[in-house]
C-alpha cells in the first residue's frame, strides 16, 4: 500500500480537517502519522486495505464498526488510555479507514525496547508502571470492557517517572467478545483453545502475562517445550492452551528456563521477593486453567505496592534490592539479592499490615491510608535535614496535619510543607492511619 503524502487533507466523521504531516510509525495492521487539525497536533492510525479475501473483508468491516459504534461513542475510562477520538473514512471504494487519537508525549519507551533490555530504568519504575497498568484496566473493566489481545505492543511508559500510557486501543470489546486473538502467547487458554469468549477473568491472565514480561523479561510459558515445538497452530494451541505449563511450575519441571536460551527470566526470577513469586505460581498454576483462581486487580496492587515498599538501595553494590520480611522470620541474614552482601536497613514505617522502607526515594500515598489502589499523589516524602548530615525527615506532602510525640512527650503538629524526625519508636498519626518507625 502506498503511503499517505504529506499534505494530504482528509476529513472525519464529525467534520474535522485533517492534514497529514508525516509517518510516525508502522505496524502489522497499518501506520501511524502525525497529523494536524485546527493547529493541535494528533496521531492517525490508517489500517492497511483489505485484500480480497473473505475473512479480511469482514474483519476490516468489523473493525470499522467498533471504532464508529462502540469505542469513539464510548470514550476513555482513564486519561492513561490513548483512545480513538474520531473516525476517518478513505476514498470510496479503497476499503481504507482510521482513527484520530492523542499524539504520545515525548519521552515514552515502549515495552517492546524495555523488554529487549534496551531502556534502562529501576525496579522501582517497574513496580509503579505495574501499579498504573493494573489501575488502568480495574477502570476498564469497570466501564464493562475487556482489552481482548493484551500485547506488548500495546503499552509505553516514561522511563524516570513509571506513567504509563495504553496507546493501541482498538482492539477494546465489551465483556465477553468473540474470542479471536492475534497474540496467543498472552492469552488466556480457553481463548487460545477456542472455547471460551474474551471476558475480565481471560483479561486478568493475559494482565499477569504482562506483569511477568515486566518483571522477568520472558513469557511465562516459553521454556524447554518452547524449543521443540514449530509455531504452527497446533503447537501454539499445546503451548499456550491446553498443555500450559508455567515455567516455574513448582510440581512439574517439564518446562524449566534452558541456561543460555532464556538467560532474563534465570536472572530476574530469584531476585523478584516471595511474595511475588507465590503470586505468579498462584496465576499460572492454579489460575492458568481454573479462571476463579487468578489474581484480581486488587490482588496484584498488594502484591505490588509491597514489592515497591520493599525497595532499596544495597550500600554494597548500590543496586536496588528487596526488604525480605519473609526471610527475617525464617531467621535468615538479610543479604542482597545482586551481590549477597549484608544489607544495612533503612528505618522503616509500619501502617497496619505494610511496611514501607524509608529510603530516599519512598513515598506515601493514600493507599497506605486506607484508600486502596489511590497513587494519585504522594502524600509523604523523605527530605534530608538542611544542616545535620545523615539526618532525614518525613515531609507532609497532602493538605492535612499530622501529629507525632516528641521526645519530650508534648505532641507536636506537623503542617502541610512541614517534616517530623524520623527516629526509632515514633508514631505518627496521619489522621486517617497510624504510622510507626522503627530504625
Amino acid at each position: 500500500m502506498e503511503r499517505l503524502p504529506q499534505g494530504t487533507k482528509l476529513t472525519t466523521d464529525s467534520g474535522q480537517t485533517l492534514r497529514v504531516i508525516g509517518l510516525l510509525g508502522a505496524g502489522g495492521q497499518g501506520e501511524v502519522y502525525e497529523v494536524d487539525q485546527a493547529g493541535q497536533r494528533y496521531a492517525l492510525k490508517w489500517y492497511f486495505a483489505p485484500s480480497r479475501d473473505p475473512k479480511a473483508q469482514l474483519q476490516a468491516q468489523q473493525q470499522r464498526d467498533a471504532l464508529k459504534s462502540y469505542l469513539i461513542p464510548r470514550g476513555a475510562p482513564d486519561q492513561r488510555f490513548v483512545w480513538p477520538l474520531d473516525f476517518v473514512e478513505g476514498e470510496p471504494g479503497s476499503g481504507t479507514f482510521g482513527y484520530v487519537m492523542r499524539i504520545w508525549p515525548p519521552g515514552y519507551e515502549t515495552f517492546e525496547r524495555l523488554v529487549c533490555g534496551r531502556v534502562p530504568t529501576s525496579d522501582r519504575v517497574l513496580a509503579t508502571v505495574a501499579l498504573g497498568i493494573v489501575d488502568a484496566f480495574r477502570k476498564l473493566h469497570l466501564s464493562g470492557s475487556v482489552y481482548k489481545d493484551i500485547n506488548l505492543g500495546g503499552f509505553a511508559f516514561e522511563p524516570n517517572t513509571g506513567d504509563v500510557l495504553v496507546v493501541d486501543n482498538d482492539n477494546v470489546r465489551t465483556n465477553g467478545a468473540p474470542g479471536a486473538i492475534l497474540f496467543p502467547g498472552f492469552g488466556a487458554p480457553e481463548v487460545v483453545m477456542g472455547r471460551a469468549p474474551c471476558t475480565t477473568v481471560s483479561d486478568d491472565h493475559s494482565l499477569a502475562v504482562l506483569l511477568f514480561y515486566l518483571f522477568c523479561r520472558g513469557n511465562p510459558m516459553e521454556g524447554a517445550r518452547e524449543l521443540v515445538n514449530c509455531y504452527d497452530l497446533a503447537a501454539t494451541r499445546e503451548l499456550f492452551g491446553e498443555k500450559a505449563v508455567f515455567i516455574f511450575d513448582p510440581k512439574d519441571t517439564s518446562n524449566r528456563p534452558v541456561v543460555g536460551v532464556h538467560e532474563a527470566v534465570l536472572r530476574n526470577w530469584p531476585a523478584l521477593p516471595r511474595q511475588m513469586q507465590e503470586a505468579f505460581v498462584r496465576a499460572f498454576t492454579e489460575g492458568l486453567h481454573d479462571p476463579s483462581k487468578r489474581l484480581t486487580d486488587g490482588e496484584w496492587v498488594h502484591v505490588v505496592s509491597q514489592f515497591r515498599d520493599s525497595l532499596f538501595e544495597c550500600s554494597h553494590c548500590h543496586r536496588e534490592t528487596v526488604y525480605a520480611r519473609e526471610a527475617l522470620k525464617d531467621g535468615a541474614a538479610l543479604t542482597c539479592v545482586w551481590c549477597d552482601k549484608p544489607l544495612q536497613v533503612p528505618p522503616r514505617m509500619k501502617i497496619g499490615s505494610a511496611v514501607i522502607l524509608l529510603s530516599p526515594e519512598a513515598r506515601l500515598f493514600p493507599h497506605h491510608l486506607g484508600e486502596t489502589a489511590n497513587f494519585s499523589a504522594p502524600i509523604a516524602a523523605l527530605v534530608p535535614h538542611p544542616t545535620k548530615k545523615n539526618t532525614w525527615g518525613l515531609k507532609n506532602l497532602s493538605t492535612r496535619a499530622w501529629s507525632y510525640q516528641a521526645g519530650d512527650g508534648r505532641t507536636q503538629d506537623v503542617q502541610p510543607g512541614q517534616a517530623c524526625p524520623v527516629r526509632d519508636g515514633q508514631r505518627i498519626n496521619f489522621g486517617r492511619a497510624e504510622g510507626e518507625i522503627r530504625a
